[in-house]
């Protein structure tokens, strides 16, 4: 009985997964631009395209699940939840209720560290950009 459930949730998980590695692989749009706009993120299946300056507060180092983030805190985390896909919406409420910011770069998927990230990203972010920096 736990084999047949197993198989009923896995096979299709697996099977998305598939398909977005697949997708991933033919998508030629950088994972990750940082630019006069903001912080353009296309680094995962919960990337949010844009993120203006002025809606970033700050930023901080977090560990999920053993893997090495940077958050991104925003001002209104329900405008970028809102403006993403329906199929992204849930996963990115639990990140914000689990660790406070729905948006996260993975060190892991960009190669890089939350330094280095940083370094980046302080090359066009000020924190007098936003109300309130973290």
């Amino acid at each position: 009985m736990k084999g047949e459930f197993a198989a009923y949730v896995g096979v299709p998980f697996f099977g998305v997964c598939g398909l977005f590695a697949l997708y991933k692989l033919r998508d030629k749009r950088p994972l990750l631009v940082v630019d006069e706009y903001g912080i353009h993120d296309n680094s995962s299946a919960l990337g949010v395209g844009l993120i203006r300056w002025s809606q970033i507060n700050g930023f901080s180092r977090a560990e999920v699940n053993g893997q090495g983030m940077l958050a991104i805190h925003v001002s209104d985390p329900e405008t970028l939840i809102s403006a993403a896909s329906p199929l992204k919406r849930p996963a990115l409420r639990a990140n914000l209720a689990m660790y406070g910011t729905p948006v996260f770069l993975s060190e892991f998927l960009l190669g890089l560290t939350s330094a280095q990230l940083l370094t980046a990203i302080k090359q066009y972010w000020r924190p007098e950009m936003s109300g309130s920096p973290k």
